[in-house]
């Protein structure tokens, strides 16, 4: 499974990355702009990612315009219900109602910043992703 962690803190894509490891190939973009532009592509290439992780504040596009992209470009490729991308926002923003926040957002998780191994595991978890099983030793 290839994911995608859209964020423009490099500490943040260091740990989500490590977190992310145990799950497949993690690539990294430093804004929205850029993360769509590489989602888009791994489209074009018949290699999406099943899972993103996008920061709310970014530079140059913000994660709430860089999901609602996403989305359109699933719907405008034929993309929809199961097939699309899992969405994780990632925010040092405590949400309170994070349901609701989804709902609005059209993503399927919301984690707060500082980012905790255990939480992302657990998060992973209930989308529906395990870890890569690990070869015997």
């Amino acid at each position: 499974m290839r994911i995608l962690v859209i964020d423009d803190d490099p500490i943040s894509c260091r740990v989500l990355s490590s977190v992310f490891q145990e799950y497949g190939p993690c690539d990294v973009a430093g804004n929205g702009k850029d993360g769509l532009a590489a989602f888009i592509v791994a489209h074009n290439e018949h290699q999406p990612y099943p899972l993103v992780c996008v920061d709310i504040r970014m530079p140059v596009m913000d994660g709430h315009e860089t999901v609602r992209r996403i989305r359109d470009h699933e719907e405008a490729i034929g993309v929809c219900g199961l097939e699309r991308a899992k969405v994780l926002m990632i925010s040092a923003i405590s949400e309170k109602s994070k349901d609701v926040f989804c709902k609005l957002y059209d993503c399927d998780g919301y984690v707060v910043k500082p980012l905790l191994r255990e939480e992302l595991a657990s998060k992973m978890a209930l989308i529906g992703f395990k870890p890569l099983p690990t070869s015997p030793k």
